[in-house]
């Protein structure tokens, strides 16, 4: 029955020409796909065509950025936060936006950093010694 539903709000919003309906009926799908059916990955296949369609639609990028924190998928997360930084009019909320995406980017890079760390190093090619001294032919 839920997917009966998915499916008619999903024509209702394919006949729809305003954009805020547009969004509305987009959510209430999300909304069914992530708490009705468990099935959270379906929300960017949603939500991504909507935000093509208006881009500046801070409540699609919220509901973004919640999927992408809430399935542990940090450059998504970064994407859309980026996406919603030239949204925000407030300074203090743009600086604590900014400050999030870049622990975001910093976390990335200390799982990097300890991922090298766990590598086992190659070992340093052998040269024979005779080859080092051998002048090369012109």
């Amino acid at each position: 029955r839920w997917y009966a539903l998915i499916e008619a709000l999903r024509e209702e919003e394919a006949g729809c020409d305003d954009e805020a309906e547009r969004a509305r009926l987009g959510l209430e799908m999300v909304e069914i796909y992530r708490d009705r059916l468990r099935l959270d990955s379906m929300v960017p296949s949603i939500l991504e065509p909507l935000l093509d369609r208006q881009p500046g639609n801070v409540a699609l990028l919220d509901e973004l950025a919640a999927w992408a924190e809430r399935t542990n998928h940090p450059a998504d997360l970064i994407a859309a936060l980026t996406r919603k930084l030239p949204l925000v009019a407030d300074g203090s909320e743009r600086l604590q936006l900014q400050l999030r995406v870049a622990r975001l980017y910093a976390a990335g890079a200390d799982a990097t950093c300890a991922r090298r760390a766990a590598c086992v190093p190659l070992p340093e090619p052998s040269i024979p010694s005779n080859a080092s001294r051998r002048p090369i032919a012109a």
